[in-house]
């Protein structure tokens, strides 16, 4: 395509003085065809006009009539025309073939490439340009090649030195989360950490069993509740944030768990602030702060219970049902908690 494009040799400037003397060449020709259709008419046919003034100067005479010399001047007046035609014919001093000839070279390659030839042009040149920047590269391809194959080495020997820190790592969380899910009342859970091949891309796998037995992918063998126990024990271990949001965590538990979740719960709240939204009256009463959420059709209405009677009742009622009894234990479960 480059060696096409510059084989037409047509600057865009040189392309466009072509095209306005190409049509200015055409232009003459035509008025030059033209005025010489006009001087055959008048001088040059047979008839002509000017022979057939003669011929009828030449009767009028024979009859003596003096309108022979009105013919006379309109012949001379004619003669007088014929001479300025003459004058009009325009010569450019061009080869209009030659000029079409080049031009009909660039109109092809319009046709061929669907733009035209100031398009062409610049494309040319945005060709040139990569071939030049192609042409760099590739004598850079070699320095390259050798830095790419020093950068690998150095790539392997720290993914290997990765990979060990990794599992190094891996070992200690393990040991951690255990720690968490024992609190979690899991105590018999095993958690482990699969480091994958020596890479920088290896792939981490979780791995669990709740009752001590053959570990196995966590999304296989988990529950609902123990997957929110694990949650916190991993989320809580090494916090991202410092705010979490917990949604009805506490589900699938119920009794000493949720008990235990609650105690783990608060404590982890010295590091980072936790909202919890439960229906569990131990996380309920484990809070610092206690908000009651009501929805009356469309609405919601939030209210913070403020005073103790205030949550005593609201803890009894998640308990199932507000009676002295559960009064009694949620007083007991409060007092429980605000002291851890």
């Amino acid at each position: 395509e480059i060696e096409e494009i510059e084989g037409v040799n047509l600057s865009e400037e040189e392309y466009k003085r072509l095209k306005e003397l190409s049509k200015r060449l055409e232009r003459a020709e035509f008025i030059n065809s033209s005025l010489q259709q006009v001087l055959e008419i008048l001088e040059g046919g047979e008839p002509s006009v000017l022979s057939l003034l003669n011929v009828a100067h030449s009767i009028l005479s024979s009859l003596n009539l003096k309108e022979r010399e009105k013919v006379r001047e309109v012949e001379n007046e004619l003669r007088e025309l014929i001479r300025e035609l003459e004058g009009k014919f325009i010569y450019e001093g061009e080869d209009l073939n030659l000029i079409n000839e080049r031009l009909h070279k660039v109109q092809s390659l319009e046709l061929r490439y669907g733009k035209d030839y100031p398009s062409l042009l610049r494309e040319l040149r945005d060709l040139k340009r990569r071939k030049e920047e192609y042409e760099k590269l590739s004598l850079e391809l070699t320095s390259l090649e050798e830095e790419s194959r020093k950068v690998k080495e150095e790539l392997e020997g720290l993914s290997k030195e990765l990979f060990n820190r990794r599992k190094e790592g891996a070992l200690k969380l393990q040991r951690e989360v255990e720690k968490n899910l024992k609190e979690l009342n899991l105590s018999g859970a095993k958690f482990l950490i699969k480091v994958g091949r020596e890479s920088y891309l290896g792939e981490v796998e979780f791995l669990f069993s709740s009752l001590g037995e053959e570990v196995k992918p966590l999304k296989e063998v988990a529950s609902g509740g123990e997957i929110s126990r694990l949650f916190l024990a991993l989320s809580l271990l090494m916090p991202t944030c410092g705010t979490y949001i917990l949604d009805e965590v506490d589900t699938g538990i119920s009794g000493e768990v949720a008990f235990k979740m609650a105690t783990f719960i608060k404590r982890a709240s010295r590091n980072v602030q936790i909202i919890a939204i439960t229906h569990q009256p131990s996380i309920a009463s484990a809070g610092q702060r206690h908000f009651l959420v009501e929805r009356e059709g469309k609405r919601v209405r939030v209210k913070e219970l403020r005073d103790l009677k205030e949550r005593r009742e609201e803890v009894a009622r998640l308990m199932g049902i507000k009676t002295e009894e559960t009064l009694k234990g949620a007083e007991k479960l409060l007092n429980a908690l605000s002291g851890i």
